[in-house]
């Protein structure tokens, strides 16, 4: 199970950022534990979290309570680390988010680029990109040839 961290979140383009796991090209996804659309991207995630081998930094951001992001990171087997935005929600406030899901691709210490909601396409491209940057040889796109898989959900 991933580790919980409970305190504040650093500030984008803080040195502080340097306090989240990884280096280089992180990814972080916001997420709340109750919208459909977070519980599309989070699996994709974690197995390519689980498939990176330690070589893919991705660190998930939940907008719930401690106790409802312990229930969910048990009840699905989440190995990522888990961070809390909250209480009252200080990253997702100073990105000015509307919704979750929201994958941040961070570039060193700055936010490189973001997508909102739940787009097939573009999380295909961008796991695609992230297992060849991190030279695994494993092809991540039969995970996107689920016909349940929506083509694009908003958040």
């Amino acid at each position: 199970m991933a580790e919980l961290q409970t305190r504040q979140l650093p500030r984008l383009g803080s040195d502080e950022l340097a306090d989240l796991p990884g280096q280089g090209r992180r990814v972080l996804l916001l997420y709340k534990a109750s919208c459909p659309t977070c519980r599309i991207a989070l699996p994709l995630l974690e197995q390519l979290y689980r498939r990176g081998e330690g070589i893919i930094d991705i660190v998930a951001v939940s907008q719930d309570t401690l106790e409802e992001t312990e229930d969910f990171v048990r009840d699905n087997k989440i190995t990522m680390p888990v961070y809390l935005d909250n209480p009252g929600w200080p990253l997702s406030t100073e990105l000015g988010l509307a919704s979750v899901p929201v994958l941040l691709l961070l570039d060193g210490d700055s936010l490189g680029s973001a997508i909102e909601g739940f787009s097939r396409e573009e999380y295909r491209r961008e796991m695609e990109l992230m297992v060849s940057a991190a030279g695994l040889e494993w092809d991540c796109a039969y995970l996107f040839d689920t016909p349940e898989l929506p083509d694009f959900k908003p958040g």
